[in-house]
């Protein structure tokens, strides 16, 4: 106490922290959450304060320990206001990649490395890395009550195998420039789609033509009048019918868009074999490379 009252925060720190480990009394532990507060560490002290609070009172207890408890509460609140908060802000990985981070040393998890994080006020380092990125550190000062975002862009590393941004392709590979690879892949996707939707006119056509043979045994085709039993394979027949059409519509598109993506696309490639990327823009996804 004598120590806190001179200011001497690191002799009151190591006195009542021995203490404190002796003896749980909350006038034993206010004393060591102040001199935690006098060497600033702000966030240690805080804890200790509001561990205070959580000491049980008692009917017979000695009237400081209800006085300790009551300012510890206040004094939490008002430490609470003067502690800074970091916010880190990644640029370059996908925002679901994985990141590898440390402050001061210590690891924090990738699920909270964005989130706005609580420190001490001063000097503080951070290390910022992703699977496929060179890893950037940061030196950063902050003072009391101050809310800091920390912008660190990750540049991708010589082996990244990752996604990459069309700035990070080679020029020949990015998508509008002379041997990229995306017209050939949205060719194939537009033959696919094509495909797809001529066995679906194919195979609603046929089915249609199933329920065209039983309502033509159902129904008077001379007055072209339906039973209400034949009803549900009316509605069948219309909507296979539909279906079918649509299907062949499709399909004619998606081939016909393939062949003239396909043609448009130039011949000349200059990757080199093995190199491949997937681009992601703000109205651009890809894929880019030589095999």
């Amino acid at each position: 106490m004598r120590a806190l009252d001179a200011r001497d925060y690191a002799g009151a720190e190591r006195a009542c922290g021995g203490a404190y480990a002796l003896v749980k009394a909350p006038t034993v532990e206010i004393c060591w959450a102040r001199a935690l507060e006098g060497l600033g560490r702000l966030l240690e002290a805080r804890d200790a304060f509001v561990d205070v609070t959580h000491f049980p009172a008692k009917p017979d207890e000695p009237a400081v320990f209800t006085s300790a408890r009551d300012a510890a509460r206040v004094e939490a609140d008002d430490l609470a206001k003067r502690i800074p908060t970091v916010t880190l802000s990644v640029s370059g990985p996908p925002l679901a990649a994985a990141l590898q981070v440390t402050l001061d040393g210590v690891v924090v998890k990738s699920e909270t490395a964005r989130l706005p994080r609580k420190v001490n006020p001063g000097q503080h380092t951070l290390s910022v890395s992703a699977q496929g990125f060179e890893r950037a550190s940061v030196d950063l000062a902050v003072t009391e009550g101050e809310a800091r975002r920390v912008e660190v862009v990750l540049r991708p590393s010589g082996e990244a195998a990752g996604p990459r941004s069309p700035e990070a392709l080679p020029q020949e590979a990015r998508p509008g420039t002379n041997g990229g690879a995306p017209p050939p892949i949205l060719a194939m996707v537009a033959g696919g789609v094509g495909v797809v939707g001529l066995v679906v006119g194919a195979a609603a056509g046929t089915a249609g033509s199933s329920k065209h043979v039983a309502l033509v045994d159902e129904c008077d085709t001379a007055n072209g009048t339906c039973p209400p039993s034949a009803a549900n394979d009316l509605d069948a027949f219309h909507t296979l019918r539909s279906v079918s059409t649509l299907g062949y519509v499709v399909g004619a598109l998606g081939l016909v868009s393939g062949v003239v993506i396909f043609l448009a696309t130039p011949k000349s490639q200059t990757l080199g074999a093995g190199a491949m990327g997937v681009y992601l823009g703000p109205s651009s996804l890809g894929l880019a490379g030589a095999f």
